[in-house]
């Protein structure tokens, strides 16, 4: 990766953590979303469920009863302990897969509407909103741009090899910081899950969703509807 200056970035040990850091994030960001159309795909040829019998599910320390339609991976729709737990869900319903809407879970329709969220422990590691001062605004062009729903977006520079990435930022009603990464350009347009955030929830568990950049705009009103289905599910 190219060199970031000291101007930026204070000290070495910290220019290798923001380095280091980014990249994992971005490798795990591209792993999901870059495919575009093909995550649709793959979801069609890997079948879907139309059952809603809840799946008793362990993750950390919590259990969650999960509509099995709900559950993307045909190998955790059974009960057990897992790592994590891969859900999808249609936007703005947050329900799981049904024949009447299996356009939407195929990725074949216009608007895309259709959410990925992964549930797993929360670790001591800060999420997506803590990072934006230490990792990811050094790293950002200025200014940014107006986006939808009174959000901004700044590109990266260059010289940090995230070109092809937008940074989504704004502010909640309560003051909390709301912060997103989105591929730019063509292929954020095209990808079947553009953008991607991470939050901690409480109760030790933290998710990644990731969804239509064209969703953005709903940014205020998902979240909070996310974290509300997500301990829903924890009994």
């Amino acid at each position: 990766m190219a060199h970031i200056g000291t101007r930026d970035l204070n000290c070495g040990w910290l220019k290798r953590q923001v380095i280091i850091g980014a990249a994992i994030l971005v490798g795990a960001t591209f792993a999901t979303v870059a495919g575009g159309q093909k995550i649709g795909q793959f979801l069609a040829l890997a079948g879907h469920s139309e059952r809603t019998a809840p799946i008793e599910a362990v993750v950390g320390n919590n259990v969650l009863f999960v509509p099995e339609n709900m559950i993307r991976r045909a190998e955790q729709r059974s009960s057990g302990e897992y790592s994590r737990l891969d859900l999808y869900m249609r936007w703005p319903e947050l329900t799981g897969y049904s024949r009447n809407a299996a356009d939407i879970f195929n990725g074949r329709t216009v608007p895309r509407s259709l959410i990925f969220v992964t549930v797993e422990p929360s670790t001591t590691a800060p999420d997506m909103s803590a990072r934006y001062a230490g990792v990811y605004r050094p790293l950002l062009k200025s200014p940014g741009i107006a986006g939808p729903a009174g959000l901004q977006l700044s590109a990266f520079r260059r010289d940090t090899g995230f070109e092809k990435e937008l940074l989504a930022h704004g502010i909640f009603a309560d003051g909390s910081l709301y912060v997103a990464r989105c591929l730019a350009g063509t292929d954020g347009r095209q990808a079947l899950a553009g953008c991607e955030r991470d939050v901690n929830i409480g109760a030790g568990l933290s998710i990644t969703y990731r969804f239509p950049r064209e969703l953005l705009g709903d940014w205020r009103t998902m979240e909070p509807a996310l974290r509300d289905r997500v301990n829903a599910l924890i009994r």
